[in-house]
């Protein structure tokens, strides 16, 4: 049984799924524009997010394609890559808030140790500095936390809308390949009654038992 029935209350799982396919694209197209028309510093981050959303957008055709087609197999492989960038997406937050966490610290030790005399006082000026920098650190984390947040549950409503729609295609496909039934047994007894049924009289409306046979005639003879 499919795991949702509809697909906001407004649509069935297909049409969703067709939906869904046709956003996914658009925003993937949108990605890639925004990274080829922006200078990025590090080439090699700018060609990984955009031999991504390449992928993904492959992945978009195959779905595209496989509902179209009613084609369970190339639906489960855009389900499959939703997942995997979904749980990609989670570990570069992680990774954002370590970073983001650890650089002050060093830096703030490299400017202890360098530019300041030991056991001298931090000025009120330097300590206000301070605290709205990792203020602004605490915001910039929260903010993609909830920025992740968000596209991870329209990511996984997206998945649970295909995956329904798979599940429909599963349950049409055992349908179709289900047996009509095996044959009945052979009941040499039940054949030769159907058969001895099947007789038919050759005179029918004629009383056999009023009908001479021919022993009565050479009898009356």
């Amino acid at each position: 049984m499919a795991i949702l029935s509809t697909c906001c209350g407004c649509c069935n799982v297909r049409t969703g799924s067709m939906v869904t396919a046709v956003l996914m694209l658009i925003v993937c197209g949108m990605d890639l524009g925004v990274k080829f028309s922006v200078q990025m510093g590090v080439a090699t981050a700018k060609y990984t997010g955009v031999f991504m959303d390449g992928v993904f957008a492959l992945l978009c055709i195959f779905l595209i394609v496989g509902v179209a087609m009613n084609n369970r197999y190339l639906c489960m492989t855009w389900v499959i890559g939703a997942v995997v960038y979904l749980v990609m997406d989670l570990i570069l937050c992680i990774a954002i808030t370590v970073i983001m966490f650890v650089t002050p610290m060093a830096m703030d030790d490299f400017v202890i140790n360098v530019t300041v005399a030991p056991n001298a006082t931090p000025a009120p000026a330097d300590e206000m500095i301070d605290f709205a920098f990792n203020m602004a650190i605490v915001v910039t984390i929260a903010v993609v936390w909830v920025l992740f947040l968000v596209v991870a549950s329209i990511d996984i409503y997206c998945i649970l809308v295909v995956y329904s729609h798979i599940q429909n295609l599963r349950e049409i496909d055992q349908v179709d390949d289900q047996p009509s039934g095996p044959p009945p047994a052979y009941d040499p007894a039940a054949q030769a009654y159907s058969l001895e049924a099947a007789k038919v009289d050759p005179e029918p409306g004629v009383d056999r038992k009023d009908t001479p046979t021919t022993s009565t005639l050479i009898t009356s003879a």
